[in-house]
């Protein structure tokens, strides 16, 4: 592929923003990868900074990760002249527990499930119940509580539970409560890959001691292949 340079700048192309009276402006990253060169804004630093503030250490190390999380696509991406790279990028400041929901997890036999186990129990009609099971919205204890409750067949039992596993794991060690991203804060795919997160998530399941270790393999390494697919995919609009 041959070199990859990117570089951080403050682009003083548009009109500044005026906070306070000091001009601040957006800050911008020039990839240039093989033939193709590409220009947008930066993900991780999305708010305008001034330019004592780019000179931050605190911006620095968040402007060091994001290139980090760059090179790390550019080099694992056979066919790096197609990569649409701000879309690649987007998918690092979304937690992996949403691949997970949107990919691994089949939501529509989840979702049937649980209307059906509701259906037996209060023979309430249906579309009244599928008005209010909202998956996304599920926390960890839910998903241990279906389980417990008997609402799945024991195939999606598993991946309910190692689910509510990955979200316990998350909100422990990832919760995200600031309004700028930092470093470290989401349970991204390159957290989950590069700095050791799969391997912390495996020991935290394991001292859990809830899903049997054939099963966590076997929904890991669907889940690892999923992450790949949903990493690949160039979000449009």
């Amino acid at each position: 592929m041959g070199k990859i340079n990117i570089k951080h700048y403050l682009n003083k192309q548009v009109k500044p923003s005026i906070i306070k009276g000091i001009e601040k402006y957006p800050v911008y990253v020039r990839a240039s990868f093989g033939r193709k060169n590409e220009r947008f804004r930066s993900v991780w630093l999305y708010n305008s900074v001034s330019e004592k503030e780019f000179a931050n250490r605190d911006i620095k190390k968040i402007i060091d990760y994001e290139k980090d999380i760059i090179s790390d696509i550019l080099v694992n991406n056979d066919e790096v002249e197609n990569v649409n790279l701000k879309s690649r990028l987007q998918y690092s400041i979304d937690s992996i527990s949403n691949c997970f929901i949107g990919f691994t997890l089949n939501r529509e036999s989840v979702g049937r499930q649980i209307v059906d186990f509701i259906i037996e129990k209060t023979t309430l009609s249906e579309g009244i119940i599928w008005k209010y099971v909202r998956i996304d919205e599920l926390f960890s204890d839910n998903w241990f509580e279906l389980a417990e409750k008997g609402v799945f067949d024991k195939d999606t039992e598993k991946i309910a539970i190692y689910l509510g596993l990955l979200l316990k794991f998350e909100h422990l060690y990832y919760g995200q409560n600031s309004e700028e991203f930092e470093p470290g804060d989401i349970l991204n795919y390159f957290e989950w890959e590069k700095n050791g997160a799969r391997a912390r998530f495996l020991e935290f399941v394991k001292d859990e001691n809830i899903l049997k270790k054939n099963d966590v393999i076997i929904i890991s390494q669907s889940f690892d292949n999923d992450l790949i697919k949903n990493r690949s995919f160039d979000m449009r609009g």
